[in-house]
């Protein structure tokens, strides 16, 4: 390659883009955008006229000497280059005795200051190799010593923790003396002033202790683990509270979390009490088979609420340093991680940031996020510490952002915490209701990724008044937050910037050798200080891996001396401020699910015949997918389908590879570890001899499995599996099947994956003839019809509620894309378009008819959670008002710009007059009459109170109307005109329809909404807000993993 180079490095770089047929991109450079030149520098080139671009002479540097020559040459003038082609080039001159070089940089992407930093750094770099040319280029020192002192002292100067002296109920009891009769929780109706939040912990807490003592034989000692199984209540604070009190460690378990998540905890745990409420004894009672220990329930449902003022608090023998909480993360095994955090480590964070936020008395704080995820412990003791008011909204409350915002103007709320993406669909939701609130003082971000750029609609109506915005960066195991970061108007950058360390805390950015980086250079985030965890429980070897001895202090055997490793990709900007990057770990993104790959290379592991094996993710056709590398003991076990079948027994569907590649052995880098860059892509090729298709259809199959797989050859005997195809892919090949004519169910699809037996099956099973039927008839039989494949579910192990969408004019393929994004734990249910499977048009209520039926078999009793797209939202509206009928539930309504198409009746009588119609074809008359049904349908449309994400688009384009179908009824009125007006129409109409509605603004026309990739993206945030069993408790599960990102 070098050779081959170097034969050809005078060929012109313009040449070389235009053989290459690079595609142009308006927004960089061709081919490359940094340039390293070996040449004779060129003087008084033309002057190019692209944007302003400066250079700078690396002897304006320090110049460095070794063997006896001058690296540099002095460089008197800048020289003038063209600077049309990169955004950085490095032109070094080898034209004279010695070296000279220049940097030519666009300005409006660097700073001198920045290119001398590179200038400086590429000078250290060359003489170290030539210093000494056998160490690793890891090893090598990129700093001077005059950055280092930067990094490593002047911007981790800490101030140390104060040590305390009381623990946090403590505290909190040193309030309920000066707040007594001042309001200290809210849930619903329900109000607890401090004295009596103080009592009715000390009822339970002396409870729990007694209960100990009766069951164990001895004292409730610091450090014990104690469960809490319970929703959003006041006794889930009261239970925390006396937990705490009684001298125990609260352990938070969700009731939304699954089986197998729960029985973990209870067993990692061994907690030998648990609070929770008799609605839940049926679980503990399918929990107690496979649990050890059966731990004694305590329900604060049948407590006497007889807690008077006198009553004692309980004694215990607990101290700062002990245990406060163990709240669990996700880990790379698959097996989540308890956390254990002391009380004094939750101090010391309220302490360092009292200065900065100033919390005091006047605040009501809102106890946004699910007790499981770290986030609530800020808000509920930065308002109980400090004499505020804690509000606790339900859970329906925080999806439901009109009443969520008319919760915060109630309470007069002034801190609020949020991840990035609630509060980008809070403001949204301001906006659109031209609401305010006006006592909000604080947003404190926390949780995930803050894009500053979307904070723009906030500083554009609010400006920098009165309300505060703070990004703080934390993770589990440093106590909530990390880093600080106050932000205003004029941050709107397109990075992430999470600011400085908290006072306390030490931030280091380091390469794997644990050798710090230069500014700008990104490295994985090193975390220490006062805030540091004990570890994870019982797991000493990993504790031992990710909280490692600061290789920068004496740490002397002090815990509060150690680094926590967290995964975390930042760079130091110049100003001593942090920027994120992203994870450094092995968590990956696949259609929505957020999947560790050890987990999938931990199942495969466990077959008798693997020795080894790596799992990653690749691209193919755009499409992403899990790639499995197996060496085995035996070569001729080497058959996919039985490793399928194998993990299947362990892994969800979303988790399972698409190809196996079996290798003789894993690629290794020189340090031993897996070189995943060398691992082969897989062939996308068949296993079997290639056999042609004999038959017209077996042709067109094959030609919609080339065109859907991306490859140029298949046969009838292949494998459509083998082939790279997956569950996404298969609705595509649907997709064209159903619009080349081939009838044929996803069910039959997924049944036969070679060309030739799905010919055969489709010959042999005929699809059944709808040609003369009825709708009434065609709805009847396909309820009950087992060969229509009415779903096709995503995740539909989860035993959450599940979604279900239904399509408009085309399949179920319609919403795959949306559910790619879709980052939510729980089945989604892509319903199947009967109009597309009969071949008929089916008026509205018919299909209200069907999907409501088979929505209902599916799932029998509520809450239920519908949506639509266009046709389909309608139907979905449908199924809900009947739904609210019958009494039960619909928990969430997503609408996808459905329009009020408005007709006068007189018009529709008379169109429906028309001769003409009884002559026209089938599909024709049907339409007509579809849409005219349509049109009277929306008249008759009651007022719906139930909650609704109504996603609006911006139009729709003449070329997406159906003019020429709808021929008839365009000599009565135009059609275009009549979709236009629908469309411009506020709320598309149905603002009077919808009581309970938030209107999201989608920029994109009717037709392009679900392509659009920012649309989905945009839909995809909203619907994960919305169905998360919490926003915060989706976040600790499924985004969180071992980090809270903000």
């Amino acid at each position: 390659m070098v050779l081959g180079a170097k034969i050809h490095q005078e060929l012109p770089f313009e040449h070389l883009v235009k053989l290459l047929k690079v595609e142009r991109d308006p927004s960089r450079h061709p081919l490359v955008q940094v340039l390293f030149s070996l040449e004779s520098v060129q003087t008084n080139v033309e002057k190019s006229k692209n944007p302003s671009f400066t250079q700078l002479s690396l002897n304006d540097l320090n110049q460095l000497d070794f063997i006896g020559e001058e690296l540099l040459e002095d460089i008197q003038h800048h020289q003038e280059y063209s600077p049309a082609k990169f955004d950085l080039s490095l032109y070094i001159n080898d034209s004279q005795p010695d070296l000279s070089g220049v940097f030519n940089f666009a300005i409006s992407l660097f700073d001198e200051h920045t290119i001398k930093r590179f200038a400086d750094l590429y000078q250290r770099i060359l003489a170290q190799m030539v210093s000494d040319v056998h160490q690793p280029i890891a090893s090598m020192n990129l700093v001077c010593k005059q950055e280092k002192q930067t990094l490593l002292n002047n911007w981790v100067k800490t101030t140390q923790s104060s040590s305390q002296s009381l623990c946090l109920h403590q505290l909190f009891e040193e309030r309920v003396k000066t707040f007594a009769d001042k309001p200290a929780i809210s849930f619903k109706q329900q109000t607890l002033s401090y004295q009596q939040l103080n009592n009715r912990a000390n009822q339970l807490a002396l409870k729990l202790q007694a209960d100990y003592l009766s069951a164990q034989g001895k004292q409730l000692e610091p450090d014990t683990l104690i469960g809490i199984f319970l929703d959003r209540s006041l006794e889930m604070v009261i239970s925390i509270l006396a937990i705490l009190k009684a001298g125990g460690t609260y352990v938070p378990i969700s009731p939304d979390y699954p089986k197998s998540r729960s029985l973990y905890i209870l067993q990692d745990t061994g907690a030998s009490l648990v609070i929770t409420r008799k609605k839940y004894a049926h679980t503990f009672t399918a929990f107690s088979g496979e649990l050890e220990l059966i731990p004694q329930l305590v329900y604060v449902d049948t407590l006497e609420n007889q807690a008077t003022s006198d009553r004692q608090a309980p004694v215990s023998a607990v101290k700062p340093q002990d245990l406060a909480y163990v709240i669990y993360t996700s880990g790379t095994t698959g097996k989540p991680k308890g956390v254990l955090q002391t009380h004094e480590n939750v101090i010391r964070l309220l302490q360092v940031t009292q200065a900065d936020f100033g919390f005091n008395d006047s605040d009501n704080w809102v106890l946004y996020h699910a007790y499981t995820f770290d986030f609530s412990v800020w808000e509920l003791w930065g308002a109980l510490t400090t004499g505020g008011k804690l509000v606790i909204p339900t859970t329906e409350i925080t999806k439901d952002l009109p009443t969520f915002v008319r919760l915060c103007q109630q309470e007069q709320v002034t801190v609020l915490n949020q991840t990035p993406a609630a509060f980008y669909a809070l403001v949204d939701t301001l906006r659109i209701t031209g609401e305010c609130l006006e006592a909000l003082r604080l947003v404190i971000f926390g949780g995930d990724k803050l894009n500053i750029e979307q904070l723009k609609s906030w500083w554009d109506t609010y400006g920098n008044k009165s309300t505060r915005l703070v990004n703080m960066y934390g993770i589990t195991e440093t106590t909530v937050h990390v880093t600080y970061k106050e932000l205003t108007a004029d941050d709107n950058t397109a990075y992430s910037n999470i600011g400085r360390p908290l006072k306390d805390m030490k931030a280091y950015v380091l390469n794997s050798k644990l050798i710090p980086l230069p500014i700008g250079a990104p490295g994985e985030l090193y975390v220490g200080g006062s805030g540091l965890a004990r570890g994870y429980l019982n797991r000493p070897e990993l504790t031992a891996e990710r909280f490692i001895e600061n290789p920068f202090i004496a740490s002397e055997g002090n815990i509060k001396n150690r680094l926590y490793k967290t995964g975390d990709l930042v760079r130091w900007l110049p100003n001593g401020e942090l920027e994120y990057l992203g994870r450094n770990d092995a968590q990956v993104k696949i259609r929505g699910y957020r999947i560790e790959l050890g987990e999938i290379e931990a199942a495969l592991a466990q077959h008798p015949q693997v020795q080894q094996v790596a799992v990653i993710d690749r691209i193919h056709e755009k499409n992403k997918y899990l790639a499995a590398y197996v060496v085995l003991s035996e070569k001729k076990s080497s058959d996919p389908s039985k490793l399928k079948a194998f993990v299947s027994e362990f892994l969800p569907d979303y988790m399972m590879p698409s190809t196996f590649t079996f290798l003789d052995t894993l690629p290794l880098t020189i340090n031993g570890k897996l070189n995943r860059v060398a691992l082969p892509f897989p062939e996308f090729t068949s296993k079997v001899e290639y056999v042609a298709p004999e038959n017209e259809l077996e042709q067109e199959l094959c030609q919609i499995w080339q065109r859907v797989l991306g490859i140029d050859t298949v046969g009838v005997l292949d494998s459509f599996f083998e082939l790279g195809g997956d569950s996404i892919l298969l609705l595509k090949v649907y997709h064209h099947c159903s619009r080349s004519n081939i009838r044929v169910s996803p069910k039959l699809l997924n049944e036969q994956p070679t060309i030739r037996g799905l010919a055969e099956s489709i010959k042999a099973e005929p699809m059944p003839d709808f040609s003369s039927c009825t709708e009434s008839e065609i709805v009847n039989f396909l309820t009950g019809y087992n060969e229509f494949n009415k779903f096709m579910t995503f995740n539909e192990v989860s035993n959450k509620t599940g979604l279900f969408l239904i399509p408009a004019a085309a399949g179920p393929e319609t919403f795959t894309p949306l559910v790619e994004k879709l980052d939510i734990n729980r089945p989604v249910h892509l319903l199947e378009n009967i109009q597309v499977y009969s071949g008929r048009q089916i008026r509205l209520n018919y299909l209200i008819d069907y999907y409501f039926a088979v929505i209902r078999k599916k799932q029998a009793s509520g809450p239920y959670l519908l949506g639509g797209y266009c046709e389909g939202a309608m139907v979905s509206l449908g199924i809900a008002q009947r739904l609210k009928a019958l009494g039960e539930s619909v928990e969430m309504l997503f609408l996808v710009d459905p329009v009020v198409i408005n007709i006068e009746q007189n018009l529709i009588d008379t169109i429906k007059q028309d001769p003409r119609l009884p002559n026209c074809g089938r599909f024709e008359a049907e339409m007509v009459d579809t849409f005219l049904f349509y049109a009277e349908y929306v008249k008759s449309l009651q007022s719906y109170s139930g909650p609704v994400v109504f996603f609006e688009g911006s139009s729709v384009s003449d070329e997406a109307t159906p003019t020429q179908i709808l021929a008839v009824i365009n000599d009565y009125i135009d059609i275009q005109e009549l979709f236009n007006k629908g469309f411009s129409t506020p709320k598309n109409g149905f603002e009077s329809l919808l009581l309970n509605c938030d209107y999201i603004a989608i920029d994109a026309k009717h037709e392009r909404i679900m392509i659009e990739d920012e649309t989905l993206n945009t839909m995809a945030n909203v619907i994960n807000l919305k169905l998360s069993s919490s926003y915060d408790n989706y976040l600790e599960t499924e985004t969180h993993s071992e980090v809270i990102y903000s």
